[in-house]
């Protein structure tokens, strides 16, 4: 059995605009992919995804999780 503990560490600025950085990088992937797949007919694939977009808030791993292991 797995114990999970939550921290509560608050609102504040800077989680809010690394937030909203991440809500921006991942719609602006959905709307690329689902345009290339609908006027091109291509599948991309993940590691593509994450070459084509940069975010200078964010770190290579929060961009990693945004554009290919988001549940």
């Amino acid at each position: 059995m797995y114990q999970v503990r939550r921290v509560h560490i608050g609102k504040t600025a800077q989680l809010d605009e690394l937030a909203h950085a991440c809500g921006e990088l991942y719609t602006h992937t959905l709307v690329f992919f689902w345009r290339t797949v609908r006027h091109k007919g291509i599948w991309l694939k993940p590691k593509h995804l994450m070459r084509l977009f940069t975010s200078p808030k964010l770190h290579a791993q929060e961009l990693a999780f945004e554009t290919r292991d988001r549940p």
